[in-house]
């Protein structure tokens, strides 16, 4: 093989790599499938309006998820590999999401006195949820089974709420337990937290 010919392959590998893993609730039921990719997104998901099928496409330096019919979801705006915004359609809602694997806080509404806050303790992520007092009320945990077998997240009374097989330590699962935030919103806050943070 000509120098040539490895040099343009080696450019255009990561662009064609993609990453696929499933999500099932504490049941075993398949919740959402990710497929994942630095410039596209594809998420099937079961949400509380029933299976939905949402995909990615850039435009400039947002990205934007459409589901099945070409509806606009959800808008994703960077600012950076640590920071970005969720927006709904017609601005009607906004989630902020700062920080890395160590420590992460999403915002919901702008409401920046009740974020939900990721922490890695070791081997696991604490997820908190901090109440209009500024006290951090505990949510529950990622954390990586024995043996390395997959993902578990428990909620407060330790009752295992979703898991994979997926090998991939992320505080994007952590955001799985924030009620506030409709399904398909927190699938999709799942696969950029988890963008940033893997790819």
């Amino acid at each position: 093989m000509s120098k040539f010919l490895a040099v343009c392959l080696l450019m255009w590998a990561p662009m064609a790599i993609a990453w696929t893993w499933t999500l099932e609730d504490g049941q075993g039921n398949v919740r959402s499938e990710f497929t994942l990719a630095k410039d596209q997104v594809s998420i099937r998901c079961q949400c509380e309006n029933g299976r939905l099928v949402l995909h990615s496409v850039n435009k400039g330096d947002k990205r934007q998820y459409f589901d099945g019919n070409g509806k606009l979801v959800a808008e994703i705006k960077s600012d950076g590999t640590e920071k970005f915004k969720l927006r709904t359609p017609n601005q009607a809602g906004e989630i902020k999401v700062k920080g890395d694997l160590e420590k992460l806080k999403i915002i919901v509404n702008n409401n920046e006195d009740r974020p939900l806050k990721i922490k890695r303790k070791n081997e696991k992520l604490k997820v908190y949820e901090v109440d209009g007092f500024g006290q951090e009320q505990f949510l529950g945990q990622v954390q990586m089974e024995p043996e390395r077998k997959g993902i578990r997240v428990k909620d407060g009374d330790k009752i295992v709420r979703y898991r994979t097989d997926e090998l991939q330590f992320s505080s994007a699962y952590g955001a799985l337990l924030d009620q506030r935030i409709s399904d398909e919103l927190r699938y999709i806050l799942v696969a950029e937290i988890m963008i940033r943070q893997a790819l």
